[in-house]
């Protein structure tokens, strides 16, 4: 299940509880094979079982396990700091030092990390599988051969190879995950439409130019391509470990949903502009966000289509429903939910504003 989708348990409730759509799909997948289940049918068979409903008896593999891990030999694995990408929970992301396997990362399992004396301590039959970016190649080495890549590796076979964003850089792109988290409706949370934003400063220009980075391949990503998106929860790993400042959503005109883009409606008093006001008053209880620069406002609705241009004719207003990326901010955002930018009062305003399109 998406992190997105699960919640703290309520009161009278032991465990977590899934909010799910209707129109969500679980697949439960046993070796090679997979079955579909709605929403409702996963409700009626997983809503009302407990921790009892879990429990499986040990059988004859699971002592054969245990004997076999208290005879395995382990193997003391010297790590320099400098490998350490990312500690998560339950693993930590190390690189590979300079030589046959540069520019490769692996994840160790959190209890065979010993922090206080830099190394790793792994079991004989351990494998640890090597992947890089943009890439579908994996490289498994056994604990003895990973051994043998990094023996005798200090700080400087490190250097240069994976440029991990900074602490503070993490930090700030974890206060927008937060806001996003806490205030996207569930609804664009579990879309797998998700990209990385970066952003690099134009000499030129003065301003910040955003680059939108498909997980998948660390290359630019593409709004009419959904290949190149990915789940919320992937987006927003893939932009602690690798750098990014945001994520956006891409409007593909399926899932029904559209946004008004307004640039430039909030003054340096922090005052909205009458057209930025008439928005908000007439689109409900819709979920709108400031814009990164926090000068602009996205509002986001629900749509059947509108047959609209999107740009307004007067320049101030602009509104997208498909192929096109939305960086998203949670700044400032009220409501968590999507409401109908059909409705009488939005339609009349839209039409007003945009013309339609000719053929």
């Amino acid at each position: 299940m998406p992190n997105s989708v699960l919640h703290e348990p309520t009161e009278g409730n032991t465990g977590a509880v899934a909010r799910i759509t209707e129109d969500f799909k679980v697949t439960l997948r046993k070796d090679a094979e997979e079955t579909e289940l709605t929403a409702r049918e996963f409700s009626e068979l997983v809503g009302k079982t407990t921790a009892e409903d879990y429990k499986r008896e040990p059988t004859a593999m699971d002592d054969y396990r245990e004997q076999q891990q208290e005879k395995e030999e382990w193997k003391e694995i010297a790590v320099s700091e400098q490998a350490v990408i990312a500690n998560y929970e339950k693993s930590t992301l190390f690189k590979m030092p300079k030589g046959k396997y540069e520019g490769m990362v692996y994840y160790i399992p959190s209890g065979m990390v010993r922090k206080d004396e830099g190394g790793l301590r792994l079991p004989e039959s351990f494998e640890a599988h090597l992947k890089t970016s943009g890439s579908d190649e994996k490289i498994d080495l056994t604990a003895e051969q990973l051994m043998a890549e990094l023996a005798g590796k200090s700080d400087e076979d490190y250097e240069g190879i994976y440029r991990r964003p900074s602490e503070e850089a993490i930090k700030k792109f974890e206060k927008v995950e937060k806001n996003l988290r806490e205030r996207l409706p569930d609804e664009m949370k579990n879309k797998l439409n998700w990209v990385v934003v970066r952003t690099r400063e134009n000499k030129e220009t003065g301003r910040l130019d955003k680059y939108l980075i498909d997980v998948h391949t660390g290359k630019f990503a593409e709004s009419d391509n959904p290949e190149t998106w990915t789940d919320f929860d992937t987006a927003c790993k893939y932009a602690k470990e690798h750098g990014g400042v945001a994520l956006a959503y891409a409007l593909d005109g399926t899932d029904g949903i559209a946004c008004i883009d307004l640039d430039h409606c909030i003054g340096e008093d922090g005052k909205r502009s009458a057209l930025a006001d008439e928005v908000l008053s007439k689109c409900g209880k819709t979920y709108a966000e400031h814009s990164v620069s926090g000068r602009g406002i996205h509002v986001f609705g629900r749509t059947k289509g509108a047959d609209l241009r999107s740009f307004s004719k007067d320049g101030d207003m602009e509104y997208y429903q498909d192929r096109h990326f939305i960086t998203m901010t949670g700044d400032g955002a009220g409501y968590s939910r999507l409401e109908s930018f059909d409705a009488s009062e939005m339609k009349s305003l839209l039409e007003r504003k945009l013309e339609r399109r000719t053929e």
